[in-house]
């Protein structure tokens, strides 16, 4: 009782499917919103392309020294994991995360 032909078969057909599904989910996200498959299409390429992108709008020196306690010297014992020093603290805007999502909303009220 071997149906390896048939399940082989449904699994690279499942594999087949699942890109398809990933290019099929904006446009239908955003058809439901009320929107053309092409203009989702481009928030959801613009939004990736855009997430990876900031603008330091504020940055600040810190003089902040975190003290040795329990879980970092574990951490650095056993597995040579330091907790890394910061020295700034930067505020920046996400044009991804706040130009698009906020034109995407007022186009939609």
């Amino acid at each position: 009782m071997l149906f390896l032909p048939i399940s082989l078969t449904l699994f690279l057909l499942f594999l087949l499917l699942i890109p398809v599904l990933f290019a099929l989910t904006p446009a239908v996200a955003f058809a439901k919103m009320g929107l053309s498959p092409f203009l989702g299409y481009a928030f959801f390429i613009l939004y990736l392309f855009g997430s990876g992108i900031n603008f330091p709008v504020y940055r600040e020196q810190i003089n902040y020294t975190l003290p040795l306690d329990d879980v970092m010297a574990l951490f650095l014992k056993n597995f040579g994991i330091r907790v890394p020093v910061t020295t700034d603290r930067i505020i920046s805007l996400n044009p991804g995360g706040l130009y698009l999502v906020g034109l995407i909303s007022v186009l939609l009220v």
